[in-house]
């Protein structure tokens, strides 16, 4: 799996959808951070690495980071485990963050689970420029990630790292946001 340039990483309990984004013919890594009770993730054989570790996603990932160069890749996902979504979907969010460019990328969700009217879909649109991006899907260039995670700080468990990193790519000119509705 080491050719493949894009990473999907997700901290993931015992209830987790990991195994509807998987395929054998993906073209993205899936990296599985367990937090658990069960002695191993029911989903191993699916994915490429699991580690286990307490902890949310965000720590999580910088806990990973630490240990693995996520550097080749170029784009990282970093998904809640509860997030329904195929992996054709996945590789058509990282083909269009590449496509289009974007530092910060995420889908659209009905607007039953979302309460930001700027990730809710929009009828005959495909992809908008956004000022935020919330934390359940975003899909990051690997530069702006790393970048990000060199400043971030694991006392922040969730709420809130949304906030700062749509924060630092609107503090920079060149970096930009979007949904698209797939």
């Amino acid at each position: 799996f080491s050719s493949r340039k894009w990473l999907l990483f997700t901290s993931a309990g015992d209830r987790s959808n990991v195994k509807q984004w998987s395929r054998v013919d993906r073209d993205f890594v899936i990296v599985v951070v367990y937090y658990g009770k069960e002695e191993r993730f029911q989903y191993e054989s699916a994915v490429d690495i699991v580690l286990k570790h307490k902890g949310t996603k965000f720590p999580n990932l910088l806990w990973y980071m630490k240990q693995f160069n996520v550097s080749k890749s170029t784009g990282i996902a970093v998904f809640d485990d509860d997030i329904e979504i195929d992996s054709e979907d996945i590789s058509r969010l990282f083909k269009l963050q590449e496509l289009y460019d974007v530092d910060i990328l995420s889908p659209t969700f009905d607007p039953y689970y979302n309460e930001y009217m700027s990730l809710i879909p929009v009828k005959g649109s495909t992809m908008r420029f956004v000022e935020f991006v919330e934390m359940n899907t975003p899909v990051f260039k690997g530069e702006f990630l790393l970048d990000f995670m060199n400043s971030f700080d694991p006392i922040i468990k969730g709420w809130g790292t949304d906030i700062w990193y749509s924060g630092k790519c609107n503090d920079n000119p060149t970096c930009n946001m979007a949904v698209v509705d797939i």
